[in-house]
């Protein structure tokens, strides 16, 4: 139950083949979308039935939710990356490296459930996105928390991860859809027999308000046939949320927030403040002033300078579901309740993207390309803003037009 303060070992599933035929295909983008605090732990993130005397069951998952809230889009979401923290069961004592199966990965659409008298988002279960990924067994170098890092890409080995992973933007009845990622347990594998097995694990120190659900990750138990949202009986606690981090061939945009729990004021300037807590902060009520950032990433523009325009695309608790179409970018607006539509740009804030330079203001510890990342803008203690609601998207303007737009996302006070 330890924050790991330093930065795990990356295990990279992005290997290279010769492939003539793939030439001609590009390299997708790999602009990230974390949804997560920076701190990691060392508890152990299990299956549902990994302590079972017959082990996991097939059908087991864990899952990590995006909700359409920070995620939303028009235009078909393509996934191309992810990155899966994880460890070997703690009753492995036997030498490093040492190999594990890693777990398939689904894509699945998001509703919402009532579980316990409460409701949460949870996956769509019935309705996966094809292709289900096969991963290669991982080599784990030493004990404690370390990431798998799977790219996308025209030359890579497996077919399955050629081509960003395509999902749909909206759900049959034409509403923004938010989508989970699940890890599918290795059946048969269980904890405690002394060998090496894949175990989750979850960021630190997480903070969940209304109206958001108490948690975004869980486990599905396939024998049980029922979801066990973290912070309820026989998960895990819900301060910590299942450690996956998405890439996405687009432009991204992330919140980030002294009230989204983990590490505040970190010396260290680990603590990346993007967790759930950064959407709805509930600043307004906090017992001092806070702050909230905005972090968009598209880490390959077109070339040239690639400007960041953060645009308010509505204001109040229903999201925006029209669209408008600005040149190639599509954002998500309610006319009626855009009325600070430019309250961004009134202020100066927007940007070029450029080179973020690690343990820079949002609290990275490692250098990325092509962001804009505004200052940490102050919240003042005021109980007129209480549970007053944004919807931000930025718009990226380039070479005289707009060749592309972010995700929306909602900031609660």
């Amino acid at each position: 139950m330890i924050p790991i303060p330093t930065k795990p070992p990356t295990v990279v599933l992005s290997l290279l083949v010769a492939a003539p035929c793939l030439l001609g295909q590009q390299v997708p983008a790999y602009s990230r979308h974390d949804f997560q605090n920076g701190y990691f732990q060392t508890r152990l993130d299990a299956f549902a039935n990994a302590r079972s005397d017959t082990g996991n069951a097939a059908g087991d998952l864990l899952y990590k939710v995006w909700p359409k809230e920070v995620f939303a889009r028009d235009e078909d979401i393509r996934i191309s990356g992810l990155r899966i923290w994880f460890q070997a069961d703690s009753s492995y004592s036997g030498s490093f490296p040492v190999s594990i199966k890693t777990p398939q990965v689904a894509f699945y659409p998001v509703v919402q459930r009532t579980i316990a008298g409460k409701v949460y988002d949870v996956p769509d279960l019935d309705n996966p996105a094809t292709p289900v990924l096969k991963l290669q067994d991982s080599t784990v170098v030493r004990s404690g928390v370390v990431v798998l890092e799977v790219k996308v890409h025209p030359f890579n080995f497996n077919p399955d991860l050629r081509q960003p992973i395509v999902l749909k933007s909206r759900d049959k009845n034409g509403e923004p859809q938010g989508w989970a990622v699940g890890l599918l347990a290795p059946p048969g594998e269980k904890l405690g027999d002394g060998k090496a097995t894949f175990v989750g694990a979850a960021s630190f120190g997480e903070v969940h308000r209304l109206p958001g659900p108490s948690t975004y990750s869980g486990l599905y138990d396939a024998r049980g046939k029922r979801l066990i949202p973290y912070g309820t009986p026989g998960a895990p606690s819900n301060l910590g949320e299942l450690g996956i981090e998405l890439m996405l061939d687009a432009a991204t945009l992330q919140v980030f927030s002294d009230a989204s729990g983990g590490v505040r004021n970190d010396p260290k300037q680990q603590e990346t403040h993007k967790g759930p807590g950064a959407y709805c902060n509930a600043l307004a009520s906090a017992v001092r002033t806070g702050w909230f950032g905005l972090f968009c990433q598209w880490e390959k523009p077109p070339a040239g300078s690639t400007l960041c325009l953060p645009l308010v695309t509505a204001i109040g608790a229903a999201m925006p579901d029209k669209t408008l179409a600005i040149d190639k970018a599509t954002l998500l607006v309610d006319p009626a309740r855009a009325q600070a539509l430019t309250a961004f740009l009134q202020a100066g804030v927007l940007g070029t993207l450029a080179l973020y330079k690690k343990n820079g203001v949002a609290g990275h510890r490692a250098d990325q390309p092509g962001v804009f990342v505004t200052p940490r803008i102050p919240v003042p203690r005021d109980p007129a803003l209480k549970d007053a609601t944004m919807w931000v998207q930025a718009l990226l303007l380039a070479n005289g037009g707009f060749p592309g737009a972010s995700n929306v996302v909602r900031v609660r006070f």
